[in-house]
């Protein structure tokens, strides 16, 4: 039967609607019934909301408590924004997860139309529900008072706004996907790297297609996110970074966790403690977090080559982790084990791994596996989209810059929490290849039969 793709709304898309938000109910019901909406992230993201809307103070701290500079700029003003405004509709937080989880699967939505306008509908619904099952984070976080749900919106929405600019040549796209890249700053501030990378690849593509060089201004927008950010955290705190939750992961997580595993915790807790207690005469963000960072880098130094490595299998983490720790957050909680995978890993490798797998019950270790299968299928799929796929050449260095940025930023310490945002753009990847693979071969075959 042939496939009409003008036809808007079709059979496979209502059963996907139906399928992909009884899912996502059923995780906001389950969440619902345990009052379970919060990681030890979250509340910062309250403490920003409340003194924002009562003090205009962008602090993630207590206020009535001695300030922590770092915590002026730890997290960006992005989220907090979105939850005063739904607080000023309802302030409970059932209403905000409820709206988390709405937008969720109006974007669910919004991905598969836009897979529909491009590829064979009958190949979209298999491979994009079995995707979403098979991660489980893309139902867990909008049930969440956390970004991740929000930002796969803005970042993704970013990048499929470029893809579908360079197929119309509609400038309002071109504005739409640079909108949505500032925001994606002003969510997260791993999405700055992504506003400087962004620059070069949409001046080159403006410029070689001779498109209007008003497009080059546009591009940088985003950018002004990045000088917004900066240039107010300067005034506050005189550090001119984007956030210090860099720095903070450079020390805390990136260092911290590599000396564990290679020096044990008696060394790691000394390194830790001496950073964390470090007072300085002013008082001043940007030089605890100058602190941080070169006192990081003295003993990154000492070890090159077993850091790089180190990072390595954090960046195939990244690809690969099924999502233990997010599965364990609605499951057991907030109050959960802190002894979760990325500890186990550091302590003993992927043998410490292994042994955890061959300890659960059986079902459950098949479902972990099937979710490891997948993401290797994915990561392998991605691979060659990359290097071996007909796809637009811009298409190709767009999708590396949002997966390889984000990849890269987070680098020790990658899971499924920080793939989820751009969790659609490797699927666009996967059924890429499986229409260039096999249904365009397919055709080829017919014609010339």
């Amino acid at each position: 039967m042939s496939e009409n793709k003008n036809t808007i709304i079709s059979k496979r898309l209502i059963l996907f609607i139906l399928i992909y938000s009884v899912i996502q109910i059923s995780f906001l019901l389950y969440q619902i019934d345990r009052e379970n909406y919060f990681t030890k992230d979250s509340y910062e993201y309250l403490n920003y909301a409340k003194n924002l809307k009562t003090s205009g103070i962008g602090y993630c701290g207590d206020l009535s408590q001695k300030r922590d500079p770092l915590l002026y700029t730890k997290r960006t003003p992005g989220y907090p924004i979105f939850m005063n405004l739904v607080s000023n509709l309802n302030e409970s937080f059932v209403f905000l997860i409820l709206m988390q989880s709405f937008l969720s699967v109006l974007f669910a939505v919004f991905i598969y139309m836009f897979f529909k306008s491009r590829f064979r509908e009958s190949t979209i619904l298999p491979i994009l529900l079995s995707a979403y099952i098979l991660q489980p984070s893309q139902f867990i976080y909008p049930t969440l008072i956390m970004t991740e749900s929000l930002f796969q919106i803005s970042i993704s929405g970013s990048f499929f706004a470029f893809l579908i600019y360079m197929h119309s040549r509609k400038s309002t796209y071109f504005l739409l996907s640079m909108i949505f890249l500032f925001i994606s700053v002003i969510i997260k501030p791993v999405a700055s790297i992504i506003s400087i990378a962004i620059i070069p690849i949409a001046i080159v593509f403006i410029l070689r297609e001779k498109l209007s060089r008003v497009l080059i201004a546009v591009a940088l927008i985003p950018f002004l996110a990045v000088l917004i950010l900066s240039a107010g955290n300067y005034g506050r705190t005189k550090s001119l970074s984007v956030s210090s939750v860099g720095s903070i992961n450079i020390m805390r997580y990136y260092t911290y966790m590599f000396l564990k595993g290679e020096k044990g915790d008696l060394y790691a807790d000394r390194f830790l403690d001496e950073c964390t207690s470090y007072k300085d005469s002013s008082n001043q963000a940007g030089k605890i977090e100058k602190f941080y960072i070169n006192r990081s880098l003295a003993e990154i130094k000492k070890q090159p080559i077993q850091f790089l490595l180190f990072n390595i299998k954090g960046w195939i983490n990244y690809f690969l982790d099924f999502g233990r720790y997010d599965l364990n957050q609605i499951i057991k909680g907030n109050n959960h084990e802190s002894d979760g995978l990325l500890v186990k890993y550091s302590k003993g490798g992927y043998s410490a791994l292994i042994d955890y797998i061959r300890g659960l019950n059986p079902l459950v270790a098949v479902s972990y596996i099937l979710m490891i299968f997948f993401n290797l299928i994915n990561l392998l799929s991605l691979c060659f989209y990359l290097f071996f796929c007909n796809d637009n050449r811009y298409a190709k260095t767009l999708c590396a810059i949002y997966i390889f940025s984000i990849m890269l930023a987070t680098s020790a310490i990658g899971a499924s929490r920080f793939r989820q945002p751009i969790f659609p753009i490797m699927i666009y990847a996967m059924i890429f290849n499986f229409n260039a693979l096999f249904l365009d071969k397919k055709k080829k075959i017919s014609r010339e039969g």
